[in-house]
């Protein structure tokens, strides 16, 4: 069993991921099924299943991206048009210091990316490419 947050994990012969960002916990599984409580409420997940629980109430169970998920376990961090905000809180936990955004309406920008946690003063040291985004078109 995992305790994050409010709520509970109960393992039933299984793998599964439980990734606490402030006080949202996503639970994955990437073999066999989990049963989630939270927010008093109980919620069974099969493999390839999420759901996320925290601020009062637990949300719906969604498809996870396996490969995503276990990333970390290859030294990766992978985003799919993730909110900046969630990728900054991310990339803080393998680096020192704080990342500090000074606009808060930049906390919402979709990312997508890649990035190495060995290396991940360099996301955000390196100048990044020029990328297209929504806004320019």
């Amino acid at each position: 069993m995992v305790e994050a947050a409010s709520g509970r994990t109960h393992a039933l012969e299984t793998a599964f991921d439980v990734k606490l960002n402030g006080a949202t916990v996503t639970v994955s599984v990437t073999e066999h099924s989990v049963e989630v409580s939270a927010e008093g409420a109980d919620q069974l997940l099969a493999e390839g299943q999420q759901v996320r629980y925290g601020r009062g109430k637990i949300g719906a169970v969604r498809d996870a991206d396996v490969g995503q998920v276990e990333a970390w376990r290859r030294d990766q961090l992978v985003f799919q048009e993730a909110p900046l905000g969630d990728v900054v809180a991310d990339l803080e936990r393998y680096r020192g210091g704080r990342i500090v955004m000074t606009d808060s309406r930049l906390s919402d920008i979709p990312v997508t990316a890649v990035f190495d946690t060995r290396q991940a003063d360099a996301a955000v040291t390196r100048s990044p490419r020029r990328c297209r985004s929504a806004s320019d078109d």
